[in-house]
């Protein structure tokens, strides 16, 4: 049995890049998400981490006396990184970075504050935020799932792993997928893939050849045949839960260590506050 949906975006991954994007996009009433994730049970990299957002100049920075704007962000991110090559999309990132934790904080209701009791190497002053309880990353990705489910134009559907891209003459036009062994057609304006792991494209896999090598890439060749309409891609990297699959479990191994930045000008328009996959 299979199953029709028709929607304005549908979305592959429901963690942290998948959910901001779906948050962004459905505060238009009149646009109509879908959120598509293989298990929220196994969680996401952003559930496991440490929950904290680095940004500069923000209010809570102020409130507490700390001196900070988003150049000194970007400054201290490219003296640390030696790397000159994208300073257009560091400083990009770091100019939105304080007014998404506002947003966060004041439109979507997360407590927040500046650690100055955190770690901050790399960082001359502290700018890391969290929760004042400082209890990870696990309640910040429930309560922004939670923001987006309430949303009565937004399904976000569990259990429910993309298998392909829908491509009618070269454009992508939506996502195949199965939940409780009925297969999905989801068809969409706009496609996002948010689903952990970035070397899955050859160009950018060429783009890295330093890890080309490593098992993302080897994994990366299971959904080789994804990518042909797709003018945008999303992917996160870091540690992988332990159930993941076999296939997320080797890409996020190989991609542990390798900072995407670089592949991420490649992606998204340098001054955007949001980003998304776009059919071409």
């Amino acid at each position: 049995m299979s199953e029709d949906i028709e929607v304005d975006l549908v979305v592959a991954g429901a963690g942290a890049c998948g959910v901001m994007t779906a948050l962004r996009a459905s505060e238009n009433p009149e646009v109509v998400v879908a959120v598509l994730e293989k298990s929220l049970t196994e969680g996401c990299n952003a559930a496991i981490s440490s929950g904290s957002l680095a940004a500069g100049g923000t209010r809570f920075q102020t409130a507490a006396g700390i001196p900070d704007s988003p150049q000194r962000h970007a400054q201290d991110i490219l003296d640390g990184s030696s790397d000159d090559r994208h300073r257009h999309l560091v400083e990009a990132l770091c100019a939105v970075a304080p007014d998404y934790v506002h947003w966060i904080a004041d439109e979507l209701g997360y407590p927040m504050d500046v650690g100055v009791d955190m770690a901050r190497k790399g960082m001359s002053v502290p700018r890391l935020h969290a929760d004042p309880g400082r209890a990870g990353g696990g309640p910040l990705m429930s309560h922004l799932r939670r923001v987006l489910t309430d949303r009565p134009n937004v399904a976000l559907l569990d259990e429910a792993p993309v298998t392909g891209l829908r491509v009618q003459s070269g454009r992508v036009v939506g996502v195949r997928a199965r939940q409780g062994g009925h297969d999905l057609s989801v068809s969409a304006r706009t496609t996002m893939l948010a689903s952990d792991g970035w070397l899955v494209i050859p160009a950018m896999e060429a783009a890295a050849p330093s890890t080309a090598s490593t098992p993302a890439s080897i994994a990366a060749r299971y959904v080789a045949s994804w990518p042909p309409a797709v003018s945008c891609v999303c992917r996160c990297t870091g540690r992988s839960n332990s159930r993941r699959s076999r296939e997320t479990s080797r890409a996020a191994a190989g991609a542990r260590s390798s900072p995407a930045m670089s592949l991420m000008a490649r992606m998204c328009a340098p001054a955007s506050t949001s980003c998304s996959a776009t059919p071409r």
